[in-house]
């Protein structure tokens, strides 16, 4: 009698959170189905992506926001309104989201051949011009996470390095700190392996505290009077 009765509370329990699902907001639903997907923020009402744009020489790099058309239900298709272009520096290549000055907007940081660029969002899926801040050789990718916990988000730089002849030279992650206004400091750059191209943040050690997973591609390099062969690899910094 008593599994009988549980049966009908979970079916009941399910029931409700189907229900609830379906009246759910057209943002709750477009983040929930294109999460895993998409890069997203609240840029605007109600959900918006943003794409990167690393162009040949003939045209100009740029940063497009696109806003996602309210859905219905969680079923039916996704459109988007027609791209916005924002100017950013040569060799725009990585993206992240933010909210850099603390006022409840989203932001964006791009990675382009001067480092990072930051775009103040206006909350109304606009962003303001890019103030830039140098990062290491070659920044390649960016992601954002506190990693020094006073409650602002900082910017944790791939960088690919160079080769100057004999050896890769500034490969490795960089960290900006942010300020809480929407600026950040000068970056500290941290040995991460050869050509990084890619950063993620976890705790991937449960202190509770923002570790980094830097990816690299692997290459040679001269270091202590030997040639150094990397494979391709992950390097994890942990704090």
């Amino acid at each position: 009698m008593r599994s009988n009765k549980n049966r009908r509370s979970l079916l009941s329990t399910s029931s409700k959170l189907r229900r609830q699902l379906i009246k759910a907001t057209p943002l709750f639903v477009a983040e929930a189905l294109e999460a895993r997907r998409l890069l997203s923020g609240t840029f605007n009402t109600p959900a918006s992506f943003v794409a990167v744009t690393d162009t040949s020489t003939s045209w100009s790099d740029a940063v497009n926001a696109a806003s996602i058309t309210p859905m219905a239900g969680v079923s039916g298709n996704v459109t988007f309104a027609t791209a916005v272009s924002y100017a950013t520096g040569s060799g725009t290549r990585s993206v992240a989201v933010g909210d850099f000055n603390g006022d409840g907007k989203a932001d964006l940081a791009i990675i382009d051949a001067g480092g990072v660029g930051i775009l103040l969002g206006n909350g109304n899926g606009t962003f303001q011009t890019p103030v830039n801040y140098g990062a290491g050789n070659s920044a390649y990718s960016v992601a954002v996470g506190d990693f020094n916990g006073d409650g602002k988000p900082d910017l944790a730089v791939a960088d690919y390095g160079s080769f100057n002849g004999s050896t890769y030279v500034g490969s490795g992650v960089s960290v900006l700190l942010g300020n809480g206004d929407g600026t950040f400091q000068s970056a500290v750059n941290y040995a991460g392996g050869i050509n990084a191209t890619s950063v993620a943040v976890g705790d991937f050690n449960g202190d509770n505290k923002l570790d980094l997973a830097v990816a690299n591609p692997g290459g040679w390099a001269w270091i202590g009077g030997n040639y150094f062969n990397q494979s391709n690899c992950v390097n994890v910094l942990l704090v």
